[in-house]
């Protein structure tokens, strides 16, 4: 199933050259106008990816982000900017955007970008689901007192890590 992808511009230019050149890579996109539309269209667009103009009336790019952020901490964000420099750069990183793009931008570059974006969300995603897994394996252990505690903290911080380790005692 191909990823979704909102692209939040307030060019109508900008958001027809996205769109052609990521339905062209084999994505589905979805648009909205302004960082209030972008917002309502997070629920109903459902997107993997969000391609996040800097400069636009009402909210700005990184109130948009940062909303985006309280909402889903785990969606991948890449902000998208004619005024690119490097102050903007860390701006929008530390607001928590994944990458910055600068227009104009070269296909090319926003392919890559767009991709690195979506497996590192998927990657991101599969360690979370991994964690998840490995924390309910320690459920089974049977007993509550602090020797049996404490061994399964043992067992968890030796399972952690990539050293051999002898276990001695009774079975």
């Amino acid at each position: 199933m191909p990823h979704r992808i909102l692209i939040v511009d307030d060019e109508p230019l900008n958001l027809d050259v996205l769109d052609q050149e990521l339905e062209e890579l084999g994505y589905v996109t979805a648009r909205a106008r302004d960082g209030s539309e972008a917002l309502s269209r997070l629920d109903t667009a459902n997107p993997d990816l969000v391609l996040l103009d800097y400069q636009m009336p009402g909210m700005n790019g990184i109130e948009v982000l940062r909303e985006i952020r309280r909402r889903n901490q785990n969606l991948p964000v890449v902000i998208i900017t004619a005024y690119g420099t490097i102050e903007r750069a860390v701006e929008a990183v530390k607001a928590g955007a994944n990458d910055f793009i600068t227009k104009p931008f070269d296909p090319e570059h926003l392919h890559l970008v767009v991709k690195k974006a979506l497996e590192r969300a998927q990657l991101q995603s599969e360690v979370e689901f991994f964690a998840q897994e490995l924390s309910g394996r320690y459920r089974l252990v049977a007993g509550k007192n602090a020797f049996m505690v404490q061994t399964v903290d043992e067992a968890k911080k030796a399972a952690g890590s990539r050293s051999t380790v002898l276990l001695l005692g009774e079975s």
